[in-house]
């Protein structure tokens, strides 16, 4: 007997480690294989709508998803081992699909017989539809042009009162003032919140904190866009306008952006003869998300982030409590500086 159960243990300890085994090579597989992106795009003028395609792919071709954009509309499709798992284009399939078997299944059922009573059916129905129409116009005596409502208001015209106009000119002066009262009293309501988005955007610049969280912010931002950097590029865009003198204008913008981006893939040529605008597009990259995993805990782990952007207290109980004193102390600095 025991030995059974150790045997049993020992099964469900082997199945377990198997579970566990396949849950850890999933995670490594999720953060550490690639995604593969690809995008391009042309663009042939103004009649002409840009061709877009854009895919991502994982664990080589295993999953697949992109969006195709051109003068087919739009469309996406989501694929695992080849085999299409969403996609846009199914339903109009199906539909052909059934709209074919049903007219299949009432070509096979039709006879002679109900061909025969289908088109009597079509001719009575025509008939009382003509019938129904003639009497229609028989039965109208107004003009066709001329509305019901139409008739009715100018019967009862002659019922209106004749200083309606002149009341209502009235009530606009009376209510005048009350309309220049709530005006002013909604602009000084905007100016209140004026001043207080640049008394908040003042503190913002005056704390070394927010600085220090502006500053980690833009140093993350720059390492993820590094990340995403795509590995080969291609870009090439054509400009032309009308007047030449915008089109150098143009280029010497485009060759400063080229310049100080350091965009080594992209080219711009420009055209000071005919109005065109032409582009190619074609971007290959790759990221990891355990580089996003990682910028991301370093973000949410930052003491400034946390006490600033989620409103959380860090530190110890003695930290917090020298914090709280210190910002009261300032507080009340200010407004005795207000004051005096």
């Amino acid at each position: 007997m025991l030995a059974l159960i150790l045997t049993i243990l020992k099964i469900i300890g082997i199945v377990l480690l198997v579970i566990l085994c396949l849950i850890i090579l999933i995670i490594a597989a999720v953060l550490f294989v690639p995604l593969r992106y690809r995008i391009t795009g042309d663009y042939r003028g103004s009649p002409e709508k840009p061709e877009t395609d854009a895919s991502v792919s994982w664990l080589l071709g295993f999953l697949k998803a992109g969006v195709l954009y051109g003068s087919g509309g739009f469309h996406y499709f989501v694929k695992i081992l080849s085999f299409t798992i969403f996609s846009d284009e199914k339903k109009p399939e199906k539909k052909k699909k059934r709209h074919r078997r049903k007219a299949k299944k009432a070509a096979e059922a039709e006879t002679f017989d109900d061909r025969s009573r289908i088109q009597e059916e079509k001719q009575r129905q025509e008939a009382a539809d003509k019938a129904a129409e003639a009497q229609q116009n028989a039965s109208v005596d107004q003009p066709e042009n001329q509305n019901p409502q139409d008739s009715r208001d100018q019967a009862e015209k002659p019922g209106k009162k004749p200083f309606a106009p002149l009341r209502r000119v009235f009530e606009k002066i009376r209510h005048f003032p009350k309309a220049v009262r709530s005006f002013f009293i909604r602009l000084k309501e905007k100016a209140a919140g004026i001043r207080k988005k640049i008394s908040s955007a003042g503190r913002f610049l005056k704390d070394p904190a927010y600085l220090r969280l502006a500053g980690n912010l833009y140093g993350k931002a720059k390492k993820i866009l590094a990340f995403l950097k795509p590995a080969k590029a291609d870009i090439q865009i054509t400009f032309g306008s009308a007047d030449p003198g915008v089109t150098g204008q143009v280029t010497a913008v485009a060759a400063a952006a080229i310049g100080f981006f350091g965009w080594p893939d992209v080219s711009f040529t420009p055209d000071f003869e005919e109005e065109t605008l032409t582009a190619h597009v074609f971007l290959k990259g790759k990221i990891r998300l355990i580089h996003v995993l990682i910028i991301a805990v370093q973000v949410l782990t930052d003491k400034d982030f946390r006490r600033l952007v989620l409103h959380k207290e860090t530190g110890s109980g003695r930290s917090r409590r020298k914090r709280r004193k210190r910002e009261k102390a300032r507080n009340t600095q200010s407004q005795n500086g207000q004051k005096g």
